[in-house]
């Protein structure tokens, strides 16, 4: 779990599944962001043992985990209280969708979705309290939101409670002042899971906060790095997994998310946008610069896009409907349409500029 050590850590005696589990999604990654299927190829035999040794390890369709949300607010010196088999089931649950669009990438056949699925019901029949709409464990001293925002973040929560089991999450930040309660395993879902269901304004907030615990009260206490943990005793200050909300501000707030293949598709879209008025981002791929800024003046939003040779974009603009939109240049790849608050256009490479005068 700890690699390398220099004999001190965790052994097989003690698992925690949330750790090695990035094996899996760490070759999707790579594939996400260079589109090469060598390393997919030659990790598979391995990847496929470690995860059969992951599954035999469940017991009552739980995975059993020693570390959990690790140095959550007010838990300064070790795990979150609630029961770890939460997030080490939910983590595993990942583990094996993603290696189930591994083997579907590389043509593997597998029964990773069936064992994902399977781990899903245990998890749900374990933590899901249904009538409250919202996950729990009898560990737990008040509602954690690692708990509810990771099942979110994952697919696991059944489809006719997800929309309430958000609206719960988003009213406990609000009720504590829009502070986090999330250990290096919550935290960097929270905030793209507030916005996804529709309360970047909430998501927003949290990222500005300046109080503890927040990234804010870091910044005010002389940080110019993301800490190990919350307090201001922390032992590491170089320890990145309490800083993930940088990758909200890339797919959320500048709006650039990279789809698949080796940036063969990119979505722009600033969904994110409370109480900030202009983002920008840009970044090398290996088929050219991707740029992203918009600004926010009144009720008029610009959105400039640089896409490059070989990749397309599904630009979504926000507006009430594409006549409120100009865009420049006008050849798209289709006619755009209009779907939730936006105006999507799809496009090939080049410079595009668009202006919605009736964002909001």
């Amino acid at each position: 779990m700890i690699v390398p050590t220099s004999g001190w850590g965790f052994t097989d005696l003690s698992p925690a599944t949330e750790w090695p589990t990035v094996y899996p999604f760490l070759l999707r990654e790579m594939y996400r962001w260079y589109g090469d299927e060598r390393l997919l190829r030659e990790h598979w035999d391995s990847l496929t043992r470690y995860l059969a040794w992951e599954l035999d390890r469940v017991e009552d369709g739980l995975s059993v985990s020693v570390l959990g949300d690790w140095l959550p607010p007010g838990f300064g010196s070790g795990p979150a209280p609630e029961d770890r088999r939460l997030t080490g089931t939910a983590y595993l649950h990942r583990a094996c969708v993603v290696a189930a669009e591994i083997g579907e990438v590389i043509g593997q056949p597998n029964d990773y979705r069936k064992a994902a699925a399977e781990l899903a019901d245990g998890l749900n029949r374990a933590f899901l309290d249904r009538d409250a709409g919202r996950y729990r464990s009898a560990d737990d001293p008040d509602y954690r939101q690692t708990s509810n925002a990771v099942p979110l973040a994952f697919g696991i929560v059944p489809e006719d409670l997800a929309d309430r089991v958000a609206a719960g999450l988003a009213a406990d930040v609000e009720a504590r002042g829009f502070h986090l309660n999330t250990g290096c395993l919550g935290v960097g879902v929270l905030l793209p899971v507030l916005t996804k269901y529709g309360y970047g304004d909430v998501a927003t907030k949290v990222a500005l906060q300046r109080s503890y615990p927040s990234w804010g009260y870091w910044f005010d206490l002389g940080a110019d790095t993301m800490w190990e943990k919350w307090e201001d005793d922390s032992r590491s200050r170089n320890h990145y997994f309490q800083g993930t909300v940088v990758q909200w501000i890339f797919e959320n707030v500048a709006g650039l998310r990279v789809v698949d293949a080796g940036c063969e598709r990119i979505v722009v879209r600033p969904d994110a946008r409370d109480e900030v008025d202009s983002a920008s981002i840009r970044t090398e791929t290996i088929r050219g610069r991707v740029a992203v800024s918009w600004q926010r003046t009144g009720h008029v939003l610009s959105l400039d896009v640089q896409v490059p040779v070989g990749t397309t974009a599904e630009v979504h603009v926000p507006s009430a409907r594409a006549a409120d939109v100009e865009a420049v240049p006008r050849s798209f790849a289709g006619p755009p349409t209009d779907a939730d608050g936006y105006t999507v256009y799809t496009v090939g490479a080049g410079q595009w500029s668009f202006t919605s005068r009736s964002a909001s």
